[in-house]
């Protein structure tokens, strides 16, 4: 099949933000999916007196490593993040891809010390929420609380649909159901859903599905001449959802 020339805006998927002012949580583009989503306003203004930093990490560059200390959450306001545990021998696995609207660092609230370490994909812009300050007001806002639970509950359900589908679906399935997710995610933020914009590397993708990158690589060009997907570099463009949802089932 010859490929049309794929012109996707990479401000599609990623809207860059340079600079904000963290204490004006109400005018952020992430609330609804923050930890002050569904404040009323003294809560708000309560959640407003943390002081939050902004972060900017470029690719390549750590947001933290195991064993550093925890004390600040984030919220990824643009750009895309991998989060990974590495094995006593050094092995990889590949736990999470976080994207604009996800929160991330929560692994090391238990421990008080990371046991993940999480890389930025792309230039990333994040806002840092110290947990320290954030407990302290959470103690006087149940609501401030429940927010934090909702996002742990949210971080738990998905790992546990991951881990069902590793489990259940061959690796065909896997990829389609991985592509269609990403544009799930897309739909719900007001981007296009056939458009998508992979920074990870087809290495990683293989790992999070526990698939060789060679059997990555080839179901790539399996659906592309099944004329579901359109390639090229990073990114994809979905043809046809309704076949790759039967992929995927």
């Amino acid at each position: 099949m010859q490929l049309a020339t794929i012109n996707i805006n990479p401000k599609s998927t990623y809207a860059p933000v340079s600079s904000f002012n963290t204490s004006q949580c109400h005018n952020c583009p992430q609330q609804q999916t923050c930890l002050s989503n569904d404040l009323n306003e003294q809560e708000l203004l309560t959640y407003n007196s943390i002081d939050k930093q902004s972060k900017k990490l470029v690719k390549g560059e750590y947001l933290y490593r195991h064993g550093d200390i925890f004390d600040t959450i984030y919220m990824v306001r643009s750009g895309s993040l991998k989060t990974s545990m590495i094995d006593e021998e050094g092995r990889e696995q590949v736990l999470n891809f976080s994207r604009q609207g996800d929160m991330i660092g929560l692994e090391g609230l238990s421990l008080n010390s990371q046991i993940t370490e999480s890389k930025a994909l792309e230039t990333t812009f994040l806002c840092g929420i110290p947990i320290a300050q954030y407990l302290d007001l959470a103690s006087q806002s149940p609501r401030l609380y429940q927010r934090l639970l909702y996002q742990m509950s949210s971080r738990i359900i998905q790992e546990e649909r991951h881990s069902l589908m590793l489990g259940t679906k061959n690796v065909h399935q896997k990829l389609a159901s991985f592509l269609l997710n990403l544009a799930k995610r897309n739909s719900e933020q007001g981007f296009p859903s056939h458009d998508l914009e992979l920074h990870m590397s087809r290495r990683d993708i293989g790992n999070y599905l526990s698939a060789a990158v060679e059997t990555v690589s080839r179901i790539f060009t399996y659906l592309q001449e099944k004329e579901l997907i359109e390639v090229q570099g990073k990114y994809v463009r979905i043809i046809d959802m309704n076949g790759l949802e039967k992929i995927a089932l």
